[in-house]
């Protein structure tokens, strides 16, 4: 049975899900003039908008007003995402990231991730960049390495399994 003339208002509280948030490292222009490096951190973002640790947050580290390039993930341990790309050659520390599902590192660029990084469902590194992978990596998730980077794993690996499709990989913290 079809209803005719029926409004539906959708209310919304909170940060809408689903979207892809892009790092700038914008806090250096905030006087003192110090760069705060925090993930936390609304100038960071474009659009003062802080990522929500979820399932469906896409992270993009794209911008840089000068700061060094470090960011530290100071929002949730873990701090779920769908995916995060490098497009400027940022080294990301603090909290674990953690897929639970599927979803990508695309390296543009030479990022680096020093978090320990739970895969709890299959994620594809790709992209021409090289970069290291130092924090332990573990759950029952597939890392796929594509792309003609080379990714170095180097921190303790006990996660589901490893599939090289491109490029190389490099373990440097033990086996899996």
């Amino acid at each position: 049975m079809a209803c005719a003339g029926v409004a539906v208002q959708l209310v919304s509280s909170g940060t809408l899900l689903g979207a892809t948030y892009t790092f700038n490292g914008g806090s250096i222009i905030v006087p003192p003039n110090a760069y705060i490096p925090s993930w936390s951190w609304p100038f960071n973002w474009d659009g003062g908008s802080v990522p929500p640790s979820s399932n469906s947050s896409d992270v993009v580290f794209g911008g840089s007003f000068g700061g060094p390039l470090v960011a530290i993930q100071d929002i949730a341990n873990p701090f779920n995402l769908h995916s995060i790309t490098f497009d400027i050659p940022y080294t990301i520390d603090g909290g674990a990231l953690r897929w639970d599902v599927a979803g990508s590192i695309q390296n543009n660029s030479g990022g680096n991730l020093v978090n320990p990084l739970v895969l709890n469902q299959t994620v594809t590194y790709g992209g021409a960049g090289s970069g290291l992978l130092a924090g332990a990596i573990s759950g029952a998730g597939t890392l796929i390495k594509s792309g003609s980077g080379t990714v170095t794993l180097g921190g303790t690996s006990s996660f589901g399994a490893l599939t090289v499709t491109g490029g190389n990989v490099i373990m440097n913290g033990g086996s899996l």
